[in-house]
């Protein structure tokens, strides 16, 4: 599942990192129970700052259940709108012994 903040406008700049959107507990936890096979956003991180200190309780329920996240997604407003199907690939590099790592992402609109 896609999910577009409007953070793209804010990519790239000096507070790309400070109060971007971050999902719920509740909504990681509807995600897995609906069985989404991945998780894709426009912002810089499925989950924000808590208290000053890092903290990923999304994340980890996403991780936990095996539900790949893409963070980081840029223009994905343009494939939201679009009829058809929609086929969304994020390919990894192939490297071992991180947790996360960039990828070659691809969207294509099969229209009938």
């Amino acid at each position: 599942m896609l999910f577009s903040t409007g953070w793209k406008d804010r990519a790239g700049t000096a507070d790309d990192y400070e109060g971007f959107r971050s999902m719920t507990l509740e909504a990681a936890q509807l995600l897995v129970d609906q069985g989404v096979g991945l998780v894709g956003l426009d912002t810089p991180s499925v989950d924000g700052r808590m208290d000053g200190k890092p903290s990923y309780p999304s994340r980890e329920i996403l991780c936990r259940a095996g539900v790949p996240i893409v963070e980081g997604l840029i223009n994905l407003r343009a494939l939201l709108p679009a009829e058809g199907e929609l086929l969304f690939a994020a390919v990894p590099l192939e490297l071992r012994g991180i947790e996360a790592f960039p990828v070659r992402v691809v969207a294509l609109i099969r229209e009938d």
